[in-house]
């Protein structure tokens, strides 16, 4: 792993602190208070990320990165691994840190109607009518789209 003095100024904002988590000082996401910073082409990127990608290595396409340390405003690349969603969503689930929201972002239904949705012989319509969604928002959880780390090896069976 590179030295985090070889990073561009944008992506320095951080503080060490005892337990060795880079805390972001930067902006943030508002909705996932995620570290973000401007990228300088007209787009917010995750500051994470690219600090993972240019002093770790590169993020295999279709992986996340999983904070091992549990804190959202870590971006020490030592305290980041690439995972799949649904790893990482089990890792979470598994943790210990508060959840204070089962619907987040306004969800209409739970993780657990979204799987029984895929799983419906219903058609979209009529899961639609069932859940009260609109038929659209059915096929994007059934495709993956909508809530994709809930219902991954659902779909991978079929």
């Amino acid at each position: 792993m590179q030295d985090a003095a070889t990073l561009p100024e944008k992506l320095q904002r951080f503080s060490i602190s005892e337990n060795g988590c880079w805390n972001w000082n930067g902006s943030l996401w508002a909705k996932s208070a995620r570290p973000r910073y401007w990228d300088g082409n007209g787009k917010w990127r995750c500051a994470y990320r690219a600090i993972y990608a240019a002093l770790a290595a590169p993020i295999p396409e279709g992986l996340t990165l999983d904070h091992l340390c549990m804190n959202k405003a870590c971006v020490n690349p030592g305290h980041l691994e690439p995972v799949s969603m649904v790893e990482n969503r089990r890792r979470y689930d598994a943790s210990n840190v508060s959840k204070p929201f089962e619907r987040v972002r306004n969800n209409k239904i739970t993780e657990e109607q979204a799987v029984e949705i895929v799983r419906s012989p219903l058609s979209n319509r009529e899961c639609a009518a069932r859940f009260g969604l609109s038929s659209g928002n059915v096929s994007r959880i059934r495709t993956g789209k909508r809530w994709g780390y809930a219902t991954a090896e659902l779909r991978a069976q079929s």
